[in-house]
């Protein structure tokens, strides 16, 4: 190679190299910026979907908190309107898990060791039986209780402690039913006997009857 070709060989080589390079850089730049928009794409995506969760859940807390509070409102208008019907007559009344419980014990409606209704305890429960009136979405559980004194041998309408609640729930059933006009569809019988005692030291307490309102959903065998 003659000394005069070598800077013209020597210039094309740099410019050749110069353009592959330049190309090279350009393609390089170009797939970065290609790369650089997907990833903005992708986390744009993951910012709208995070953003749609983090609504649904908050409309979710919301509901909920909104069902709460309507719970605990008809639970304290449940309860309100309840005592106002019991007037003097007593009564517990107590919530949980959405179920009201009036717990009446028995000489409120019964007299002792019998299952048919007092005049006193009709006149208890028609005013119940109006007041229930007022939340006809509600189950009404009526459950028989009883001390744990056995049925005496001799007496001929119980057998046992079984046969007393049972009645007595039943005869109740009847009452709101037949005399108070309660939808019968609503209503349930439950016999327990002596097993659910709610006081180990006053017998009088365990015998009881106790009126559940329940939300329709909820399975009759409920357990305390």
């Amino acid at each position: 190679m003659t000394s005069s070709k070598a800077p013209w060989i020597f210039s094309i080589l740099v410019v050749a190299g110069s353009a592959g390079m330049g190309y090279y850089l350009t393609e390089n730049m170009s797939e970065t910026r290609t790369e650089l928009r997907e990833t903005k794409n992708k986390l744009a995506t993951h910012k709208r979907r995070a953003s749609a969760e983090l609504a649904r859940t908050k409309q979710k807390a919301a509901r909920e908190k909104a069902r709460l509070l309507k719970k605990e409102q008809e639970a304290k208008l449940m309860t309100e309107r309840l005592k106002e019907a019991l007037g003097e007559a007593g009564g517990r009344l107590s919530s949980k898990d959405g179920a009201l419980t009036l717990e009446l014990v028995d000489k409120v409606l019964f007299r002792f060791g019998e299952a048919e209704l007092t005049d006193n305890g009709k006149r208890v429960l028609l005013n119940v039986g109006n007041a229930l009136q007022d939340f006809p979405d509600k189950q009404v559980w009526i459950q028989g209780h009883t001390d744990d004194v056995p049925v005496s041998k001799n007496n001929e309408n119980f057998k046992s402690n079984w046969e007393l609640s049972a009645t007595r729930a039943v005869n109740v059933v009847h009452f709101l039913q037949d005399e108070a006009g309660v939808d019968p569809s609503r209503l349930a019988a439950v016999a327990f006997s002596k097993y659910r005692p709610v006081s180990k030291k006053n017998r009088k307490r365990n015998r009881r009857i106790e009126i559940v309102l329940a939300p329709s959903d909820v399975s009759v065998s409920r357990k305390k």
